[in-house]
């Protein structure tokens, strides 16, 4: 009987990197997507959505790095209501499924323990700057959005339209560079 596979996702993860990157190495793939005049915000909204998950984010950067908008501000904004939307249905998820799971887990002698040394070392304050910069940091870039929303979502108190501002706003500017770049 074979041996289980220790890590599927994370070779599924970079395996989708791996295929977006020879996929939008292929000339004609580029070109198709940068000669798409009539289509071009159409298409960033469809990026937006795709940038959000894991799998398909590799994709969407390839999309947006192909793209040649007449306006990056326009095209980068209407890609993160579409990334936002995402992260909203993610969020709500995080919320309303695993509160929980996290509630449990916060109780574990290891969690109180590692909570415990970081507020020691730098103060509630700072940890909690911390928290929200590391979720910051992966909303902003192509990295899975589903973690940065679940460092928000399971792990503050923050509210809804709070955490969707932030979202808009991070997305926003994370493919307003992709867009800058290509």
């Amino acid at each position: 009987m074979p041996k289980k596979f220790k890590y599927p996702r994370l070779t599924a993860l970079a395996a989708a990197m791996i295929a977006a990157y020879f996929l939008f190495s292929v000339p004609a793939v580029g070109a198709f997507f940068s000669n798409l005049d009539g289509w071009g915000y159409l298409l960033a909204l469809f990026a937006g959505i795709l940038y959000s998950y894991g799998f398909t984010a590799p994709f969407a950067t390839g999309m947006l790095l192909s793209m040649k908008p007449d306006n990056v501000f326009i095209a980068a904004a209407i890609a993160g209501v579409g990334s936002l939307f995402d992260d909203m249905v993610i969020f709500a998820v995080v919320r309303h499924s695993f509160m929980g799971e996290f509630e449990s887990i916060k109780r574990t002698k290891a969690a109180r323990a590692i909570s415990g040394f970081v507020g020691r070392a730098f103060g509630e304050k700072i940890k909690s700057a911390l928290t929200y910069a590391l979720a910051a940091f992966i909303i902003a870039s192509p990295l899975p959005d589903e973690a940065g929303v679940t460092l928000l979502a399971g792990l503050s108190k923050i509210k809804p339209l709070h955490f969707a501002a932030i979202s808009l706003l991070l997305n926003t500017t994370g493919i307003l560079i992709i867009l800058s770049i290509g």
